[in-house]
């Protein structure tokens, strides 16, 4: 009798479900499925630029917010030839020349820098195998990755047209938009998970969180 006195409630709560496995069984797939509900309903706070950054940088940044300076999101592309090539050849001209009319075509872009204009000669790397090209996106920063999935798409394209070059584009609209759109598969990954329903449970084959393996009719 001591012993059943001092039981936790682990203890307790199992011998209770054994005893009522169906009310158990359906109270506990009704809190999966509020438990669902409510997380996925929970909104996402979107953070500005200011508050992804720290120390002095987060204090600029909240400066230049407040005073309404235009913060552009930079975008670059990289344009690199195998090993022991360079850039500046005629692929590689070849691509970074397309590079540059397809983000522009896209009207997405502004202050597009190409590598083979005058005076950007430091958009190309000391070796001469790789070169970048630079711009920016039109709007808001904090919001350019809902609007950089033309440009991604049309630098996509370069680079499937060049094999044997490899055109890649980065920066912070493009990695914000490839990081949500991997959240949101994963998100519906997970919700797209059935919970199996059980009828008429068999004493020996129910488990359930908390529960105790011994024979519920002692």
């Amino acid at each position: 009798m001591e012993t059943q006195r001092r039981e936790g409630i682990a203890a307790r709560a199992g011998r209770w479900s054994a005893r009522h496995r169906v009310i158990a069984i359906v109270g506990w797939l009704v809190f999966l499925f509020i438990a669902n509900n409510v997380g996925g309903s929970v909104s996402t706070k979107h953070l500005t630029t200011s508050e992804t950054h720290d120390g002095e940088s987060a204090a600029a940044n909240r400066t230049l917010e407040r005073g309404g300076f235009a913060r552009p999101a930079a975008e670059q592309v990289l344009v690199q030839v195998h090993p022991g090539g360079k850039v500046l050849a005629p692929a590689g001209r070849s691509a970074i020349t397309e590079v540059v009319s397809a983000v522009s075509a896209t009207g997405r872009v502004t202050d597009v820098r190409s590598p083979l204009t005058a005076g950007n000669g430091g958009q190309v790397s000391r070796d001469g195998r790789s070169a970048v090209v630079l711009f920016s996106m039109k709007g808001k920063a904090d919001t350019a990755d809902k609007r950089v999935e033309p440009v991604v798409r049309a630098v996509g394209h370069v680079a499937a047209a060049h094999p044997g070059v490899r055109v890649e584009e980065f920066g912070s609209a493009s990695a914000t938009k490839s990081l949500n759109d991997t959240i949101g598969k994963d998100f519906s990954h997970a919700e797209g998970i059935s919970i199996p329903l059980i009828s008429r449970p068999s004493p020996k084959n129910v488990w359930l969180p908390g529960s105790v393996t011994s024979n519920p009719s002692r």
